[in-house]
């Protein structure tokens, strides 16, 4: 609230992110712009208008940032996701209005996690969701919905960013096309000893044990698989 309690202060944040060496004309790619009151920025040269919000979720949005950002904040940070009915009850606003916001920041957050991805220290398994079936195997011959899950850590060994896909099977193929789609290739991948898992990290710094309960291994990659199922 602090740091984005006003539309001036949201506009310069956006304008740092979009243009961090300065304005950019988008059609002839000259600096030198000057400010109108519509809040559009003109190039010097070309007379083109652009402003902080053209082409991004926000693009022709009549909505103020403030209550944008707020969305923002609320939606990534919510465990259990937020409804249009509990930002409708948070604005004031029409639920067709938070919906349509929802529904812009849900489609940008799934842009931008198809192209992420993980990099550093990286601990990589495959999970299930939903309950074992009575009488049936709770091991990776589960009927249950495979699941690839990775979590990246920092420097002092926490979570950063967690992805998970859905897998017909965990077969040497599939296991490499995940980590080349989901992992930077200089990354240090933490695993199981599970057999497919080391041809398929071939490339990359892969360090695999055999898995014991009590050693820690893998720990926050099973709390995330636990929240998530």
């Amino acid at each position: 609230m602090r740091e984005f309690s006003s539309e001036g202060k949201c506009r310069e944040y956006l304008a740092n992110l979009r243009w961090p060496g300065g304005i950019i004309c988008p059609k002839c790619n000259c600096r030198h712009t000057c400010l109108l009151s519509n809040r559009r920025y003109q190039c010097a040269e070309c007379r083109c208008q652009t402003s902080v919000t053209a082409g991004a979720v926000l693009h022709r949005t009549h909505m103020p940032l403030t209550q944008w950002f707020l969305a923002f904040y609320f939606v990534s940070q919510d465990k259990c996701g937020i409804s249009a009915v509990a930002l409708m009850s948070m604005f004031g606003m029409t639920y067709k209005t938070t919906w349509h916001m929802l529904m812009r920041i849900r489609s940008t957050m799934n842009q931008r996690d198809k192209i992420h991805q993980l990099s550093g220290t990286i601990e990589f398994d495959d999970t299930y969701f939903g309950g074992p079936t009575v009488g049936k195997k709770r091991s990776r011959e589960t009927e249950k919905a495979k699941v690839f899950a990775a979590v990246s850590l920092d420097e002092q060994g926490n979570p950063r960013n967690i992805k998970m896909q859905v897998t017909q099977n965990i077969k040497r193929a599939s296991v490499k096309k995940f980590a080349q789609t989901a992992f930077v290739q200089a990354s240090t991948i933490h695993s199981d000893g599970y057999r497919n898992y080391i041809p398929a990290m071939e490339g990359y710094t892969h360090e695999q044990k055999l898995y014991d309960p009590d050693s820690g291994l893998l720990h926050w990659l099973h709390i995330s698989a636990e929240l998530k199922g």
